[in-house]
Parts: C-alpha cells; sequence; structure tokens
C-alpha cells in the first residue's frame, strides 16, 4: 500500500502507451466511467464484432515472439462447475474477441511497441 499510487501511475503508463498506439485499430479497451480512476490491472483489447480475429493464432504468435498475452476470462458458466447458462450473451460474445496484454509495472516502451507490432501484424494478416 505504501506504493500504490506509483504502482497504479505505472499501470496507467502503460495503459495509455497502449491505447495510444492501438488508436487506429477495429478494438476497443478499458473503460474509465467519468468519475472514476481505472488502475489498469490488465489492459484488455476487445476486438470489434464482426471483425475476422483469431484469438488463439495472436496467442499463439505472442508465445513465439515470448510475449506474456493472457485469455480474457472465461464465461463463469462455461466452467464444467457451474450450470451452462450461455444465454449471457454479452460475455459469450467479448470472451473469443478479448485478450489481456502484458502489463508489468516496469515494461518498457520497447517491450510494448513488440507487443504493438504483433498485434498490428495480426490484423494485417486477416
Amino acid at each position: 500500500m505504501e506504493r500504490i499510487d506509483e504502482l497504479v501511475a505505472d499501470k496507467r503508463r502503460v495503459f495509455e502507451y497502449y491505447k495510444q498506439h492501438l488508436q487506429h485499430l477495429p478494438l476497443a479497451m478499458n473503460p474509465e466511467p467519468e468519475g472514476t480512476t481505472n488502475g489498469y490491472w490488465m489492459p484488455t483489447i476487445v476486438v470489434d464484432e464482426g471483425v475476422p480475429f483469431d484469438r488463439n493464432r495472436l496467442l499463439a504468435a505472442f508465445r513465439a515472439d515470448n510475449i506474456d498475452g493472457r485469455v480474457f476470462f472465461w464465461p463463469l458458466s462455461s466452467l464444467p462447475t457451474f450450470k451452462n447458462k450461455s444465454s449471457n450473451g454479452v460475455s459469450y460474445a467479448i470472451f473469443p474477441r478479448a485478450l489481456n496484454l502484458p502489463s508489468y509495472h516496469d515494461i518498457t516502451d520497447k517491450q510494448m511497441e513488440r507487443v504493438i507490432e504483433s498485434i498490428r501484424h495480426h490484423f494485417d494478416r486477416q
């Protein structure tokens, strides 16, 4: 807690860098509703509906380039422990189009640029 302001500032720096450099792609990132301050624990991209996107292929490209991307959260009702509720349309629609980006607090601009280039390359190949 003693470093919370520093860590949140670093996470916000990471998010803003991604947001600035990905703004021309067909995707959205974490919202920050008015009157709130998002700590951007995990910068997430959500590709626009109808845009060709293969999350698993992008994650494979990340792995091949030693980039630690993460699957966006699975809908809880899709997990074996729970009763399937595929009628939860929003969570089932977002899941295959979303991906969490590397975001450790001291990631460098050069490292983020590798992530950004991989994402751009993925869209160029679609």
